[in-house]
């Protein structure tokens, strides 16, 4: 049972730092873009401000790391509490195969991060940030281990 408790309490942690990540990277990278498109900016003002950008970047990027660590390693906890239950560590139910998609789209932002350009960037923590919505939602619209209205009674 305690595993139980400290798998869905990091999974939970994990989501929310994902998920904070991601929304503070999308409406930053909105809110930059539409600044430079309607304004003329000069040298001064863009090496004034480079050095600030880079800190909020990197702090955006510190929640999607710490989020990405804590959702794996809870998804791992899952795999264990799984082998006691069910007697298997993966049972390819819809919540994990989401979730394996989730960590891999924002594993892969993590390792672009740094290389691509803005756009490609924007699109794969939209799409990581789409895939996490839809492993939250899945398990209440579709057959799965993990529906949350079997653990209050209703099937």
């Amino acid at each position: 049972m305690w595993l139980l408790i400290l798998h869905v309490f990091i999974n939970v942690l994990g989501l929310v730092f994902l998920m904070a990540g991601s929304f503070q990277i999308l409406i930053s990278s909105s809110k930059n873009s539409s600044t430079i498109q309607s304004e003329e900016l000069d040298n001064s003002f863009i090496e004034n401000n480079n050095g600030k950008s880079k800190e909020v970047r990197k702090s955006k990027n510190k929640l999607i790391e710490i989020g990405w660590y804590l959702y794996t390693f809870g998804v791992i906890l899952g795999a264990f509490q799984a082998k006691i239950t069910v007697g298997y560590y993966w049972t390819w139910d819809l919540k994990e195969i989401f979730s394996l998609l989730s960590i891999l789209g924002y594993f892969s932002y993590i390792i672009i991060e740094m290389k691509w350009n803005k756009r490609v960037k924007q699109f794969l923590i939209l799409i990581s940030l789409i895939l996490t919505i839809i492993t939250v939602i899945i398990p209440a619209i579709a057959y799965s281990y993990h529906n949350p209205f079997t653990l209050i009674g209703f099937s």
